[in-house]
C-alpha cells in the first residue's frame, strides 16, 4: 500500500468513527486546528464548535483569535480563497454536506453554502 492509499484508508476509517460516535476524535480536532494555522497568518488560537450528527444540519465553526489585533490574517484579496481551502479540507475529512463557518474575533468572515449536489445524491 502506498502513502496515498494509506492516507485514504485512514481518512475513511476516521469518517466511520465520526459517523458512529457523532463526535470529533482527537485526530479530527488536531487536523481542524492545523487547517486554520496553515491557511491564515497572525493566528493565536482557534476555538471549534461543531455538530457532526451527519446531514443537512452538520456544521463546523472556527473562531480564530488573532495574535495582534492590528495585523491581518491574510491580504483581503486572499481571504476568500483561503476560506474555500479550509472548507475543502474540512469536507475531505468529515463529509461533503458539512457547513463551514469561519469567524475572526467573533465576526463572521465566511459561511459555506450547503453542498446541494451531494444532498440530492443521497
Amino acid at each position: 500500500m502506498n502513502t496515498s492509499e494509506s492516507s485514504k484508508t485512514i481518512i475513511a476509517e476516521m469518517k466511520q468513527l465520526l459517523i458512529l460516535s457523532k463526535k470529533l476524535s482527537e485526530w479530527h480536532v488536531k487536523n481542524l486546528n492545523n487547517f486554520i494555522f496553515i491557511a491564515f497568518d497572525n493566528v493565536a488560537s482557534v476555538e471549534i464548535d461543531y455538530d457532526v450528527s451527519q446531514g443537512p444540519g452538520s456544521y463546523v465553526i472556527f473562531n480564530v483569535k488573532k495574535k495582534d489585533s492590528r495585523k491581518k490574517i491574510a491580504e483581503k484579496s486572499q481571504i476568500a480563497r483561503r476560506c474555500q481551502d479550509v472548507e475543502h479540507w474540512v469536507r475531505s475529512i468529515i463529509w461533503e454536506e458539512v457547513r463551514v463557518e469561519i469567524k475572526v474575533n467573533n465576526k463572521n468572515i465566511f459561511v459555506s453554502k450547503q453542498n446541494l449536489d451531494v444532498q440530492e445524491k443521497n
